[in-house]
Order: structure tokens, then sequence, then C-alpha cells
């Protein structure tokens, strides 16, 4: 077990040792080079992310429990060769990566005779030698990976990518006119109840009223989001089905699709209500960019809650002496009563979200709804987890560059407001950002997404159980959920270690609040704001 441990710790120090080392080295500012010279392409662009969405959802779909099955009987026995040709493997790759990315900001990327090629063969060697660091610290079984559905799943999830894609590009092509017609007439019709004089300009999409306009470009129709809430259904049917009014649910699939059409055709008239009424910059800079989600959210889980079948409860007894809560949503509500306010609040904001107090408070009231649940365990942490939370700063500070900008707007913005609210505002930022929220992103993260990923029923999974695919899974996920996916995936690893230790949820909400509270501290001393922005 020691040796055990001494192998993965010593990859994963191995790793975080070449991200230092290449951002020392690199500056995230200059690959906007590579970023203009890639978004050329803008098939290959949306072609790979489309295949990389489709990959992950049947990894998490179709592979469904035998997949992760199958990932945790992938056995760590083979020979001791082996692994040294995966650990040369992956150092190739890094050396590789190393060398094409000072060809990637460079200069010579745009005199290269085909520089999507140099591109694609960056990235490639990049993926390479991560996936050469992660099968030698699994070990992978030839034979085991052969007699499993690994890759019916990645192969599965290329081809729905592809699909999706190209259904994508043959709606944005030609299903204009079908959709966008009617979105376009429901929203004039619909605006012109709240103002007399409506402007529309057929040959721009141009629609508003004198005082504000706005484009209605093909991506603003609508077919994204009943696009999203068929590929939504048909995952929530595939993980529910044994729990589903299931003709119920085939007859709601037209109703939801119906419901995301108006809800986009809401937006556009809110939007340029609020840019008419209010302020142009918060019907753009605020609403534009939530409204969408915030629609998606009312829709989606309207539908779940309108199928769902009602689980029978049982006659109260002399034995049953409390009511039980949920656990899913013990661990999960927390965190999406957070988002899905500060979805709402940034959406009413113009730059800093002024209202973020809010989102503060929701969650702190989310916490304690459900404070029976963590009553076990909350008070059982260990000053070693401290360690783990201070070791994320420099990291942290280290990887995120610098925005002067945004750190220049948020002193403007802080200044501008009374000093009052200014304060009130610093006050409950920090909280949020040092109790609340460590709090609901361990409780979903670590304590629910690492449990979920190794069986189905995670309340049965014991805290803190390890495999390599939980681990980075939930790492990974815990990045992007982030703005700067690199610092946020080897936080996310340094507080699954903190978990990992004494087999203690606390010690994992310790380590994450003591790295917030360093940060802000940080932020206090230095003036750059944008690392809390």
């Amino acid at each position: 077990m020691k040796l055990l441990l001494l192998h993965r710790t010593a990859l994963l120090g191995l790793l975080a040792t070449e991200a230092l080392l290449f951002f020392s080295q690199f500056d995230a500012r200059q690959f906007g080079e590579a970023r203009q010279c890639w978004e050329q392409s803008e098939l290959g662009m949306h072609l790979a992310g489309a295949m990389a969405v489709g990959v992950v959802a049947a990894l998490l779909l179709c592979g469904n429990e035998k997949l992760l099955r199958a990932i945790g009987q992938i056995a760590a026995h083979s020979p001791r060769y082996r692994k040294s040709w995966l650990l040369l493997g992956h150092l190739a790759g890094a050396l590789a990566f190393f060398m094409l990315t000072r060809l990637v900001i460079s200069e010579e990327l745009h005199h290269a005779r085909r520089p999507l090629a140099l591109l694609f063969l960056w990235a490639s060697t990049g993926l390479a030698s991560v996936l050469f660091w992660l099968a030698a610290g699994v070990a992978f079984n030839r034979h085991s990976l052969q007699s499993h559905p690994v890759w019916y799943a990645l192969g599965s999830g290329m081809v729905f990518g592809f699909v999706g894609f190209c259904v994508g590009r043959f709606t944005m092509r030609y299903l204009w006119v079908g959709v966008g017609g009617p979105t376009v007439w429901a929203t004039r019709h619909l605006l012109g109840i709240f103002c007399p004089e409506v402007v529309y300009k057929s040959e721009t999409a141009t629609l508003g009223t004198p005082a504000f306009t706005a484009v209605i470009a093909p991506s603003c129709i609508g077919y994204e989001g009943m696009g999203l809430m068929i590929l939504f259904f048909g995952g929530y049917v595939w993980l529910f089905w044994k729990e589903l009014r299931l003709q119920r649910a085939l007859l709601l699939l037209p109703v939801a699709i119906a419901l995301m059409w108006l809800a986009n055709v809401l937006r556009l008239v809110v939007l340029i209500l609020i840019g008419t009424w209010l302020s142009p910059e918060l019907a753009m800079e605020g609403f534009h960019a939530q409204a969408g989600w915030l629609g998606f959210l009312a829709v989606s889980l309207g539908l779940v809650a309108a199928t769902l079948r009602p689980k029978s409860v049982p006659e109260p007894t002399a034995h049953m002496t409390s009511v039980s809560f949920n656990p899913t949503l013990a661990y999960l509500a927390p965190l999406f009563v957070l988002l899905v306010t500060a979805m709402v609040t940034s959406a009413f904001s113009i730059g800093l979200d002024s209202l973020y107090p809010l989102c503060a408070l929701a969650g702190a009231a989310a916490l304690w709804s459900f404070r029976g649940e963590y009553a076990g365990w909350i008070r059982n942490w260990s000053w070693e987890a401290i360690v783990f939370g201070l070791a994320v700063v420099p990291i942290w500070v280290a990887l995120v560059p610098n925005a002067p900008q945004t750190a220049e707007s948020m002193r403007t913005s802080l200044e501008a407001w009374p000093r009052a609210w200014a304060a009130a505002w610093l006050v409950l930022r920090v909280i949020g950002y040092v109790v609340v929220t460590p709090l609901a992103e361990e409780l979903a993260f670590r304590g629910f997404l690492m449990r979920k990923l190794i069986g189905r029923e995670f309340e049965n999974v014991p805290m803190g159980e390890f495999s390599w695919f939980s681990l980075l899974v939930s790492a990974a996920l815990f990045g992007l959920a982030h703005h700067d996916w690199l610092p946020g995936m080897a936080a996310g690893i340094i507080y699954s270690l903190a978990l990992y230790r004494r087999k203690q949820l606390a010690d994992a909400v310790v380590a994450h609040a003591t790295s917030n509270a360093g940060l802000a501290a940080y932020v206090f001393m230095t003036g750059n704001w944008s690392l809390m922005s």
C-alpha cells in the first residue's frame, strides 16, 4: 500500500513539476496568435468541440455503470518494463509538446505552410502525453480493455459528436427560415404589446425600438436551446427510465421543445425592453449572457418535476423518530442554489456583480436547511488540511494570468458605490468566498461526484474511496467549473488528497476554505482583484 501511494504521489508530483515549468516559460497571453489561427478554421474548431462533447457524454451515459466497472477492473499488474515504457512515452510527449509550444506562440506559425496541421500536431502531443501519464498510473491491461465496453463508449461518443455537429450545421444553414421566421414574428408582436413603435429591418434582421435595437442572428433563433433540450431529455430518460412515467415523458418532449422556443422569444423581448427602458449595457453585457441558460434550467426542471414518479411515503410508525433528507439533494442543492442565484444576479449587473450578496445569502440558506446532514462530520477536521490549502495559493497565483483591466474595473466599481454598500459587499464577498463556496463545492465535487463516479448508489461508497477515474474526472470537471481550468484542476487534486488522507470530507472543506482565505488576503495586499473576479 505504501509503495502504491508513493507511486501515485510521484506521478502527481511529476505532472505538477511539468506544469510549473511550462507556465514559468510561457504566458497564457502568448497563445493569442495560435487562437486566431485556430479560429480561422471555424469548421475544424466546431467539429473538434462537438466530438469532444460527444466523447464525454458517451463516457457518462453510454458506458454508464458497466464502463465505470470496466475502468475499475483495469488491473495495475503490468510488468515493470511496461510501466517504464509508458513513463518514457509521457516524457517524450511532454518534451515534444514543450518544443511545439514555442513554435505555436511564435510568429513562425503564420509563415508555416500548414498552420492548422501544426496546431493539430501540437494538441495531439499534449493529449498523448496526458494519456501516457494516465496509463503509467493506472497500468492498463490490454486484455481487460478488449473485453469491456470502453472502446464502444469512446467510439460511439465520437460518432454522436460528429452527428450532432452535422445536424447543427444543417440547422444553421437550412432551418433559419423555418425557425427564424416564427421567432422574429412572435418577438415583434409580443414586443408591440409593450412598445408602441417597433423597429424591424428584414434585410439586416434588426429588431427593437427607436432607443435600442438588436441583430437577430441565426444563433439567436432558439434552435440551440431546443437541441439542448432533446439531448438533456435523452440522457435523462437513459439514466432514470425506471423512475419515470415514460409515456408522460414522451408526450411532454414536444411540449418542452415548444417551451424552449417560447422561452427564447421571451428572452429576446425582455432583452430589448431592458435595453430600451434601463440600459443597453445591462441588456448586452448582463442579461444577454445568462437569460438563455436560465430559461433552459426552468424548462428542464419543469420537465423533471412533471415526469418523475412520486415515491410512496410509508406510514409513520413509532420507530420513525425523524425525517431523513434526500442525500443527493443535501450534497447538490447548495451549489445549485449558488450557481442559479449567481446567474440571476449577474444577468442584472454590469461588469462587477453588484448583487453578489444575494448569492452568498442564498447559498448559506441552502446549507443551513440541510445542516442536520452535515452535523456528523463538519467538526471532524485536522490541522494538516490547512497545509493542503496553503499549497494551492502559490499554484493559483502562478498559473492565473494577471488581468489588470479586470482588477481596475473592480476597483472603479467599488469606488463608485456608496461607501457603506461597498463595505457590506466586500464583507459578504469574503464570507461567500471563504465559507459558503468551499462548503457548497466540496459537497458537490468531493462528497457527491467522486463517489458517484465509483458507484451508482453514491451514499454506499465510503467517503474518500480512491480510484484514478474518479480523482481525475472530478478534478477536471472542478477545473472546468472555474474560469481558469488548469489551476482549478490542480486545486481539485490537492483537495482530493486532503480527503484521501483521513477519509474526512471536512478536511477537503477546510483545505478549500484555507486556499480561498489565502487568496483573499493576497488580493487585499496586492490589489490584484482579478483573482477574485
